[in-house]
């Protein structure tokens, strides 16, 4: 028996009726039953309610039974298990180290959302052809998401989705799900259209409501004369958000010998007016030398020491202990060259 070729549209699928000729039939039969057990039910021979109950079960009834006759078909379409690709593309730059809360980094919020055996990736597996890849100054196919470490220098975010459609482009995409803070270093010319890319594009971003505390170094500049004996001026831009009215540490060392040169305790003013620390020491070497600067709060002190003298793995255990966004902008290296003198001078004061 062949199939109609009226359907219902309802929803994304479509009803049809395997036996359309028997749709006069089922019509008259189900108005004349239904009239049967109207006229049946409607001798007062028993209570009126349960009348009217029996009377509309029976009236259901001889609808399915006519709907049955018709034999309805639900008839719909749905992409072939894992015949489109879906690549999961994570940013793996150091801005997903940041801690807008003070509590957890961007990565560490998304990293048990990238597990294989969570329940949406588990899902999609099954319709998909689902891709691993990460990003930071180039795109790459991982085998695992367990190994990154959010370490890389530039977030070439515009660059790695280019190169993913240049990938796929002989591949049918449904599209690509974006884990990244949306910071990127190399943003698109002007007029550039993202449609282009040929496929959609699910970013997934954590919600920072809240503004990240964070304090860091802005600039360092270095004056020093041609006399030996005279001291070097070193001076400190620092800038903070929402830190303000709070004392920080300005600390000044030695980089080879880790010893301390000066420590300075300051009050942070106004965010808007300029916040500078300068330092007035005299090298008890010559030739080219190496200082470290590190700004904190005294709470701190710990996690600053820790990064300052551990690797990475320390450091990332240090971080986790402050409520900064991050602590890789609170410390910076300066060279000083002093020459290698002395150096005979005749100078008229």
């Amino acid at each position: 028996m062949s199939l109609a070729q009226s359907t219902w549209s309802i929803g994304d699928w479509e009803l049809l009726w395997g036996a359309p000729q028997w749709i006069p039939a089922a019509i008259a039969l189900a108005i004349l039953l239904t009239a049967a057990v109207i006229w049946a039910y409607a001798l007062p021979l028993v209570r009126p309610s349960i009348r009217v109950l029996a009377a509309t079960l029976k009236i259901a009834a001889v609808v399915l039974l006519a709907v049955c006759l018709l034999q309805p078909l639900r008839s719909g379409t749905r992409p072939r298990p894992q015949a489109n690709v879906l690549p999961i593309v994570v940013d793996n730059s150091q801005s997903m180290r940041l801690k807008p809360d003070g509590e957890e980094s961007r990565y560490e919020k998304i990293t048990p959302l990238l597990r294989e055996d969570t329940p949406w990736r588990v899902r999609l597996a099954q319709d998909f052809d689902v891709r691993q890849y990460a990003f930071d100054a180039r795109l790459q196919n991982i085998d695992s998401f367990d190994h990154l470490q959010a370490d890389g220098y530039v977030s070439s975010l515009s660059g790695s989705l280019q190169s993913l459609a240049e990938r796929f482009g002989q591949r049918p995409v449904a599209g690509v799900v974006l884990f990244t803070d949306g910071n990127l270093t190399d943003r698109p010319a002007a007029g550039f259209d993202w449609s282009s890319i040929g496929f959609p594009i699910y970013p997934v971003v954590t919600d920072d409501a809240s503004t990240a505390r964070d304090l860091r170094i802005k600039d360092l500049s270095v004056r020093q004369t041609d006399f030996e004996s005279a001291p070097i001026t070193l001076t400190v831009a620092l800038d903070a958000v929402s830190m303000a009215d709070e004392e920080i540490v300005v600390q000044l060392s030695d980089h080879a010998t880790g010893k301390m040169v000066e420590e300075r305790k300051v009050k942070l003013g106004d965010p808007a007016s300029p916040q500078e620390v300068r330092f007035r020491f005299k090298p008890e070497a010559s030739g080219v030398l190496f200082y470290r600067v590190a700004v904190f709060t005294a709470d701190d002190r710990p996690a600053m020491k820790a990064i300052v003298s551990a690797d990475s793995a320390d450091e990332a255990t240090a971080e986790a202990k402050s409520d900064e966004a991050t602590l890789l902008n609170n410390t910076r290296l300066v060279t000083v060259d002093r020459g290698n003198g002395p150096y005979r001078i005749l100078y008229v004061a």
